[in-house]
């Protein structure tokens, strides 16, 4: 994988097509596309489709945060604004569901490209068999509505065109499209990097040519020129085109080498020893393994891409994806020069592929469920009707960041025109899910403290105004962080100045009860607390369960109103 952009055109003899390129190509594509098929799950979708709307009603994205009322100066540093308005543009003309397979769809092609080059580029057929199906179990958790899978397919497209010139020969349209695809993915979404990550593999490679002077490895002096040539088209793009120009870049830097977000964002933390990680794990142990033999054999440039990203997936859980998506063009020449397979350990590889294939799709259902749903929403992840219902009290909303995507989806109304709203305008929220669109100490010290539950809870409160609390129940993580201490959540449940709206299976509505709008219905002060099933000492027993038992009979498919009966003693 050793690019020779800036030869002459060539073709070796050392790769070509194989009979069975088309059907394994389209057959991961069709493999992972099945897999992205399931209700809208991610946090972030619901931001990204309200980003999308402004950008479709103003041409252009902000450079503020229009969606909170709580304005702390920063700039809003955009480098997903094109996806967002697609992805508005999408779910405008065909909802939910159109997202969705849309979604599908361009996860099919990213895996189909990296199957089809590192074939065209000579991997062998019975090591494709085995690692194309890992590499989509691999990454299946990451098979979720986010811009960033643009630029995975710009990845993918990448690393195959890269393999497929140094084997079957350069072209013209293909050596000017490895220049340009990282700066195209760079316009698209930060994630855009990860090629500029692949060319400086392939360059340092080049390098390591030169001190060992591999027989035969491509010219060094066209790979790095190349590699400078890709660099400079990205920057120049970013610089002169991107609403936040070269601040782009500044983005994953800081993120991936924040410990706070690398212990707060489940994205960036250490890929972890879970079952539900073990296709990753797996994955990460073969890329690691064919890293070694590519050094073995002096394929420089694609052990280096192989070991880069095998660590980058071990420090932070997202890397598994961009991961996923090389490892195939990556391992082709080095696949290629390994002794032929026997018939019988061939058709092994191919029987433990399928069974890899398997089992990331139990895992995959048993994660997402499958299908489109109702409306293609997963609505144990987001309670739009809880959201919905939220919308309708008083404004300065305190929502949990993993609710503030799908609140503002529903609720947040484009201005008439592109200019910051007041504070007590419906549908805006504290903190959303764009954590660059503030300054780190107002999620650390405005949003993420007083989620814990600080002493002064209520007088900070009451300083920044907040009126409503739609809270999601808290993770076993946060109980680690807690050490037993009482949160928002409790603390607002208990206390006589607010009042319980509704709650269903995923988060709880609160609002204060001097500001309860008259007539709105709502529960009692309940005798047990829906996010911890602790009893509320002096409270009313039997009006709460007379009040548990009609929320039961008015939503009977939710399973934590049964959870609160048991801990009353009470079978429903």
């Amino acid at each position: 994988m050793q690019a020779g952009t800036g030869e002459t055109e060539t073709t070796s003899t050392a790769a070509g097509p194989q009979p069975a390129t088309w059907p394994l190509a389209l057959g991961l594509g069709l493999a992972a596309a099945l897999l992205a098929v399931f209700p809208l799950h991610n946090d972030d979708a619901g931001f990204h489709l309200a980003t999308g709307r402004w950008v479709l009603a103003f041409g252009r994205p902000p450079d503020f945060n229009p969606f909170s009322w709580y304005g702390d100066g920063a700039t809003w540093i955009q480098h997903q604004w094109l996806p967002a308005a697609a992805m508005a543009w999408l779910v405008e003309r065909g909802g939910i569901p159109a997202l969705v397979l849309a979604k599908a769809a361009v996860v099919g092609l990213a895996y189909f490209a990296g199957m089809f080059g590192a074939l065209r580029a000579g991997l062998p057929v019975a090591w494709a068999a085995l690692l194309g199906p890992l590499a989509v179990a691999a990454a299946a958790f990451r098979f979720v509505e986010r811009p960033m899978w643009v630029s995975g397919l710009a990845l993918a497209v990448l690393a195959a065109l890269l393999a497929v010139d140094t084997s079957v020969g350069s072209s013209r349209w293909r050596r000017w499209l490895t220049l340009f695809l990282p700066a195209l993915a760079l316009q698209l979404h930060a994630g855009g990097l990860d090629g500029l990550l692949l060319w400086g593999a392939l360059a340092a490679g080049s390098l390591l040519n030169l001190r060992w002077n591999r027989p035969g490895a491509p010219a060094v002096q066209p790979t790095l020129l190349a590699a400078v040539a890709a660099v400079a088209l990205a920057l120049a793009g970013l610089w002169l085109l991107a609403p936040a120009g070269l601040q782009v870049l500044r983005l994953p830097l800081e993120f991936s080498g924040n410990a706070y977000w690398n212990q707060h964002l489940a994205e960036f933390r250490p890929l972890d020893l879970s079952l539900e990680m073990a296709p990753a794990w797996a994955l990460v142990a073969a890329a690691l393994a064919f890293a070694g033999l590519g050094l073995r054999q002096r394929q420089f440039g694609p052990a280096l891409i192989l070991l880069g990203f095998a660590v980058l997936a071990v420090k932070h859980v997202r890397m598994v994806m961009p991961l996923s998506l090389v490892v195939l063009p990556a391992v082709a020449p080095i696949g290629a020069g390994l002794p032929r397979i026997q018939p019988r350990i061939q058709r092994l590889l191919a029987v433990l592929g399928a069974a890899v294939l398997l089992a990331g799709a139990a895992l995959q259902v048993a994660r997402f469920g499958w299908g489109l749903g109702q409306d293609g929403v997963d609505h144990r992840r987001h309670p739009l009707e809880l959201i919905d219902l939220a919308g309708k009290l008083p404004p300065r909303a305190f929502v949990s960041d993993g609710l503030a995507g799908t609140y503002l989806w529903r609720n947040f109304r484009v201005p008439a025109t592109p200019q910051p709203l007041p504070p007590d305008t419906p549908g805006l929220v504290l903190v959303h899910n764009c954590l660059e669109c503030y300054n780190p100490e107002t999620y650390i010290k405005e949003y993420q403290e007083l989620r814990y539950g600080p002493p002064d809870w209520r007088a900070r409160l009451d300083r920044l105004g907040i009126a409503t609390l739609l809270l999601k129940y808290t993770t076993p993580g946060e109980r680690r962080l807690q050490n037993g201490a009482p949160n928002l959540r409790q603390l607002a449940m208990q206390s006589p100045d607010f009042v319980l709206v509704d709650f269903d299976d995923a988060a709880e509505l609160l609002v204060r009860r001097a500001a309860l709008p008259p007539g709105t219905p709502h529960l009692p002060d309940l005798a047990v607390d829906p996010d911890t099933g602790r009893i509320v000492p002096g409270r009313d027993r039997s009006a709460t369960i007379v009040a548990l038992q009609r929320h039961a009979q008015e939503h009977p498919d939710q399973q934590r109103v049964r959870w609160l009966l048991d801990r009353l003693g009470v079978r429903y």
